[in-house]
């Protein structure tokens, strides 16, 4: 009996040891909940029980394992912490001021950064127009038949000094020269005057025609709708300043002024290539003015 009891004893201590030296299987954690997993132990710190259950080889090599999975963060960013909130944003009207300015300067504005960047304006930003009085200048009269002026040609080789002989003709060129270069206008003017070459045939020629013409100078719709009603307006008898017909500015005005009717001592013009031509004139004719005056003051 007591032989049974001793081997029943020693059963029971042989299949306790084996249950000792079984190691116990760690738990898979997703990487997703390890750092959780890893700051909840060293908050609650490793219980009693497990720790008693495990050997020690199988302990510590999972201690290494998870002391691997700990992130390493760089000393440049230990200093911040997660509680620290970002900058709120900044007020720019406090470095920058907005001032308002009104439309009356916005002229004079472009006007000094022109200035500034060394470039010249050639021709005005806003298109000079003619007051009340201004518009019955005795330059802009009707061309008396008694009229024998003949402008001299210049070095500038302007387009209305080869048509000074048909104030129509000049009228017209001024308007196509509106916003385009005179080089644009030279190439398309010879085969306008062969298709319009008067006043009359302007009326009678259909504006799709001229549009066809003029297409390369742009706007060819409202440049044909104006020739054709301002032509219609030159051949009444009606008007006795030239600022009366359709489609007349300043320029077209001082231009005729200038080429028909020879008053180039009433106008002063805006435009550059106008001025250039007034200034050759002033140089040529002034000096032979003041001449004249001089030796009929000599003789009195």
């Amino acid at each position: 009996m007591m032989m049974v009891i001793e081997f029943e004893i020693w059963v029971a201590l042989r299949m306790r040891l084996k249950l000792d030296m079984v190691p116990t299987q760690a738990r898979r954690v997703s990487p997703y909940f390890q750092g959780s997993t890893v700051s909840q132990r060293s908050r609650e710190g490793c219980d009693s029980d497990s720790v008693a259950s495990q050997s020690g080889r199988s302990y510590r090599k999972e201690s290494r394992k998870l002391q691997a999975k700990v992130p390493r963060v760089s000393p440049y960013f230990q200093g911040s912490t997660a509680s620290e909130q970002p900058d709120p944003p900044r007020n720019l009207r406090q470095y920058f001021k907005v001032v308002k300015v009104s439309r009356y300067f916005h002229q004079v504005n472009e006007t000094q950064k022109e200035r500034s960047s060394g470039r010249v304006r050639k021709t005005p930003l806003v298109s000079p127009s003619l007051s009340q009085c201004q518009k019955t200048n005795e330059a802009y009269l009707r061309k008396t038949p008694d009229n024998t002026w003949v402008p001299p040609r210049s070095p500038c080789n302007l387009l209305q000094e080869d048509h000074w002989h048909d104030p129509w003709r000049v009228l017209v060129i001024c308007m196509l020269l509106n916003k385009t270069s005179g080089a644009q206008t030279r190439r398309v003017i010879s085969d306008l005057f062969a298709l319009c070459p008067n006043a009359k045939t302007a009326t009678e020629v259909e504006e799709k025609e001229i549009e066809i013409l003029i297409k390369p100078l742009g706007l060819q719709k409202k440049r044909a709708k104006m020739m054709q009603l301002f032509s219609f307006e030159y051949l009444q008898e009606s008007w006795t300043h030239v600022t009366q017909l359709y489609g007349v500015g300043k320029y077209a005005a001082d231009a005729y002024g200038i080429f028909c009717n020879g008053k180039w001592d009433c106008v002063r013009p805006d435009d550059h290539m106008l001025n250039y031509y007034w200034e050759f004139l002033r140089i040529r004719w002034g000096m032979k003015i003041e001449g004249q005056m001089a030796m009929r003051l000599s003789q009195i």
